[in-house]
């Protein structure tokens, strides 16, 4: 079986999403940063209650900045999953460690597709709770990849694909 790689985002979607999130984090970042430096000259001037909401609130502002810089991060490392004879392999990022499923520790795929039919969305749990999810939108693969976890796993454990939001 020659190994199935998936990219957690195509060279576009980095490219394209790695510019946004930097331009966010980089706004956020400038538009408060000299707020909070005049905050902090003033910190003993004013009352507690001022101080601790004061805090709370650029504290709220840094965790805005703070989701796109990860994001970025992210996309950066852009993470691998890699589908061979040993089973499932997700990279480690930033925020998850690397798993690895084999194929007799699987439990249950689902799956997702578009309106259109294309497979947008896959899910692999293992009997121990580990998950490892593929939903790149931008890449094909995933349609080839579904077939070949229900040719492997039979329709016991690979789920039809459903549509989200349909009634």
């Amino acid at each position: 079986m020659t190994p199935i790689v998936i990219p957690f985002a195509t060279g576009p979607i980095r490219l394209f999403m790695g510019f946004a999130c930097l331009f966010i984090a980089v706004f956020i970042f400038w538009w408060f940063t000299p707020k909070f430096i005049t905050f902090l000259r003033q910190f003993r001037t004013v009352k507690a209650s001022i101080a601790i909401a004061g805090a709370f609130i650029y504290a709220l502002m840094f965790g805005f900045a703070l989701i796109p810089t990860v994001i970025f991060v992210e996309l950066v490392q852009n993470p691998k999953t890699v589908i061979s004879e040993a089973g499932v392999f997700e990279d480690g990022t930033l925020l998850h460690e690397p798993t690895r499923i084999g194929w007799n520790e699987i439990q249950t795929v689902s799956c997702l597709t578009s309106r259109s039919g294309r497979v947008t969305s896959l899910s692999i749990r293992a009997m121990d709770g580990r998950k490892i999810t593929l939903g790149n939108s931008g890449t094909a693969i995933l349609g080839p990849t579904y077939d070949l976890l229900h040719e492997r796993l039979g329709d016991g454990i690979v789920q039809r694909c459903r549509i989200p939001f349909r009634r």
